[in-house]
């Protein structure tokens, strides 16, 4: 069974934290460090002032661990921009036996993570995602799509 962590994105601030606790109310809130609190250690986790909430969805997007991290020992998370690869291009085009390489975005529909891509004439397929797993590796971490939105702009929904 997968670890179960998260990152929050807090739109208002933008800025990426380690979510520190989760209230399942309706919304969702999501108790993440203040400003200038990101990196605290030991005791600090105890005191309340050190922190506030965040209503999920409207002030803070919610992104969850996948499990798994990348050929560098950086964790991926949901919405994260990765570099992958796909055998299923190499089995497509027969004459060529290489894994192809895609710039891909993190995502997570129950029960499952996926990543998904730019469909284009180089490699034509005809689904516009990759399996998350081990056979797409090895996986590279750019960054969040939510500090860099312009690195998928144009991308197949």
């Amino acid at each position: 069974m997968r670890e179960h962590k998260y990152m929050a994105w807090v739109i208002g601030q933008e800025r990426m934290v380690r979510v520190a606790g989760l209230n399942f109310s309706d919304p969702i809130q999501i108790e993440v460090p203040r400003i200038g609190m990101e990196e605290i250690e030991g005791s600090a986790w105890d005191d309340p002032d050190n922190f506030e909430f965040w209503n999920e969805g409207e002030e803070a997007i919610l992104l969850q661990y996948t499990g798994r991290k990348d050929k560098n020992g950086v964790e991926i998370y949901e919405s994260d921009v990765v570099k992958c690869y796909s055998l299923e291009y190499a089995t497509a085009l027969r004459e060529e036996m290489y894994k192809a390489e895609f710039i891909g975005l993190v995502c997570y529909e129950p029960p499952s993570f996926f990543i998904k891509i730019k469909l284009d004439d180089k490699y034509p397929m005809d689904k516009n995602w990759i399996d998350f797993s081990a056979e797409a590796g090895p996986y590279e971490v750019i960054c969040n799509i939510y500090a860099h939105p312009e690195l998928l702009e144009g991308k197949d929904s």
